[in-house]
C-alpha cells in the first residue's frame, strides 16, 4: 500500500499545516469507490474483516443497507449495482482529512470532531505529551499513526482517546401568549330625570384569566457516537510512570426537556363608567375593573433519550503483547432531564376609574376609584426526566 502522504496527495490535499505542523482539511470524494479508498488503512484479507466485524459487533442489523454499504466499505463485500445506484445520490460527499507531513507533539487537547460526519486522521510518530488527548465526537474516525509515544497524562478527567457522541440540542422556549385586549368598560350613568342625576357609572368589567403557557417541548435524543479505528502501525510507547494509553467512550446523552412557557399576562379591567350630568347635577365615575390574573406557566419539557452507539472502537496495535497496555472506561450515555416548568403570567393591570359627570354649571362630580390588579399566574407542572440510556461503544483490540 502506498504511503499516508501519498494516498492523500492523491486526493489532492494541499493545505499547509497550522502553528502545530499539522494540516486540518477537506476532500470531496466523488464516489463510494473513492470513499473505500479513502479509508483504506491497509487491512487485507482476514483483518480487514476482522476489523469491520469489531466495529459493528452488536450494533448493526444484517441486510440494511447502511450494512451492506460498511461491508463494502470497511471489510472484503462487493456493493452491488442496486446498492451503488442508490447510495451515488450522496456523492460527491465532503470528509475531513488531518494529518501532518512530519513526527507531531501533541500537548493540549485536539478535538478530530468534524460536522462533515467523517475525519481521515493520518500521522507518522505521534508524542502525547503532558496535557495531550484526543477527542472526537459524532465522527466516524480512522486514526493511524506510525508510532504513539505516551509521556506523562491528559492533566484532566479526559482520557488520550475519547469516542463520544454529543448530547441534544438545546430546546427553544416557547413563546410567551399576548396579552388579551382590554375588558370592557362599565355602563355610563344617564339622568333619571331633568334635574335629577343619574347613578354612579357602572363598575368595569374584570379582566378574565389569560392564557395558559405553551408547554415546554421534549428534549432531543442524542447523537450517538461512530465507529472508530485508532491504528498504530510500528511501535506503542509508554514512558514511565505510564501503565496505559487511556480511551473513553460514551455515547450522546438525553437532551433535556425545554423550558415551559411563560403565561400570558392577565387582561387589564375595564375603565369605570362615566357619571351623568344634567341641569347642574351631576354623579361619579364608576369603579374600574380588576385585573384578570396571569396565565399559568407551561408544563416543562420531559427529557429526551440518550442514545445507543452507533459503532465500537478498534485499536490495532504491532503485537497483541500491546493489548495489556490499552485500558478502556465505557459510560452509557445518560438520559435528559426534565426542563424548568413556565413561570405565571403577569399579574393584568387594574382597570381605571370612570370620569365623573359634568353638571350645566360647570360643576364636576369625582372620578371613580380605580380596580384592583390581577393576580400572579401560577408555575407550570413539572415535567418527566428520561429514563433511557444509551450504551457505550465496544471496545476490541486487533493486530495492525
Amino acid at each position: 500500500m502506498s504511503t499516508c502522504p501519498d494516498k492523500l496527495a492523491a486526493f489532492g490535499i494541499t493545505a499547509e499545516p497550522d502553528e502545530t505542523g499539522v494540516i486540518f482539511s477537506t476532500v470531496d470524494v466523488q464516489d463510494v469507490d473513492g470513499l473505500r479508498s479513502l479509508l483504506d488503512v491497509g487491512f487485507s484479507g482476514e483483518r480487514r474483516q476482522a476489523q469491520f466485524d469489531a466495529l459493528f459487533q452488536s450494533i448493526e442489523s444484517e441486510g440494511t443497507l447502511l450494512h451492506r454499504v460498511h461491508r463494502f466499505l470497511l471489510g472484503n463485500d462487493e456493493l452491488s449495482a442496486e446498492d451503488r445506484a442508490v447510495v451515488a445520490s450522496v456523492f460527491p460527499l465532503t470528509v475531513a482529512v488531518t494529518t501532518a507531513p512530519g513526527p507531531i507533539t501533541v500537548s493540549s487537547p485536539v478535538d478530530l470532531s468534524s460536522p462533515t460526519g467523517t475525519n481521515v486522521v493520518c500521522f507518522t510518530d505521534v508524542t502525547l505529551e503532558q496535557g495531550g488527548s484526543f477527542t472526537c465526537a459524532a465522527t466516524n474516525l480512522t486514526f493511524t499513526c506510525d508510532t504513539l509515544t505516551r509521556n506523562g497524562s491528559t492533566g484532566s478527567r479526559a482520557a488520550d482517546f475519547n469516542i463520544l457522541g454529543k448530547p441534544g440540542a438545546a430546546q427553544p422556549t416557547p413563546p410567551t401568549p399576548a396579552a388579551p385586549p382590554q375588558a370592557g368598560q362599565g355602563t355610563n350613568s344617564s339622568c333619571s330625570s331633568p334635574g335629577v342625576s343619574g347613578p354612579t357609572g357602572g363598575k368595569g368589567n374584570n379582566g378574565v384569566l389569560s392564557s395558559n403557557g405553551i408547554q415546554g417541548h421534549t428534549g432531543n435524543n442524542g447523537t450517538p457516537s461512530l465507529p472508530a479505528t485508532i491504528m498504530i502501525k510500528q511501535a506503542l510507547k509508554l514512558v514511565a510512570p505510564v501503565a496505559a494509553l487511556t480511551f473513553f467512550g460514551q455515547s450522546g446523552a438525553g437532551g433535556n426537556g425545554g423550558e415551559g412557557g411563560k403565561g400570558g399576562p392577565g387582561q387589564q379591567g375595564g375603565k369605570g363608567g362615566t357619571g351623568s350630568g344634567c341641569c347642574g347635577e351631576c354623579s361619579n365615575g364608576g369603579t374600574g375593573g380588576d385585573g384578570g390574573k396571569g396565565g399559568t406557566g407551561g408544563q416543562a419539557g420531559n427529557g429526551g433519550y440518550g442514545v445507543d452507539a452507533a459503532g465500537n472502537i478498534t485499536v490495532a496495535t504491532p503485537s497483541d503483547t500491546d493489548w495489556q497496555l490499552l485500558s478502556y472506561t465505557p459510560s452509557k450515555a445518560p438520559p435528559g432531564k426534565a426542563g424548568n416548568p413556565g413561570g405565571g403570567g403577569d399579574p393584568g393591570p387594574k382597570g381605571p376609574g370612570g370620569d365623573g359627570g359634568n353638571g350645566s354649571s360647570g360643576t364636576s362630580c369625582g372620578g371613580g376609584p380605580d380596580g384592583s390588579p390581577g393576580l400572579q399566574g401560577d408555575g407550570g407542572l413539572t415535567g418527566s426526566d428520561s429514563t433511557v440510556s444509551g450504551a457505550a461503544p465496544g471496545f476490541h483490540p486487533i493486530l495492525s
